[in-house]
């Protein structure tokens, strides 16, 4: 994926302003830590939509991006509910 004018927003796949640099944001926790590398949780594979999750899972095929997308909150919906996994690190 290209960078800058050619580059989209997630959420609204619409086209970077020209010159603009898409700045990483830190998620709740993340503060004190380098922000890692993300990229798009969406892609398609011929005319089929697939989203992926952090933990590497794709989950689909959709017909349309927008029921990818419906496909992840509902994904997050369910992850939110799931009781938090300890760590004894």
């Amino acid at each position: 994926m290209a960078i800058g004018a050619a580059a989209t927003a997630e959420n609204n796949n619409k086209p970077a302003a020209e010159g603009a640099i898409m700045e990483p944001k830190q998620r709740t926790g993340e503060e004190n830590a380098p922000i890692p590398f993300r990229s798009n949780r969406f892609f398609c594979v011929g005319n089929r939509w697939y989203f992926t999750t952090r933990e590497g899972f794709d989950s689909g095929p959709y017909a349309t991006r927008e029921r990818a997308e419906t496909g992840l909150k509902r994904f997050l919906s369910v992850v939110r509910m799931l009781p938090e996994k300890k760590s004894y690190h």
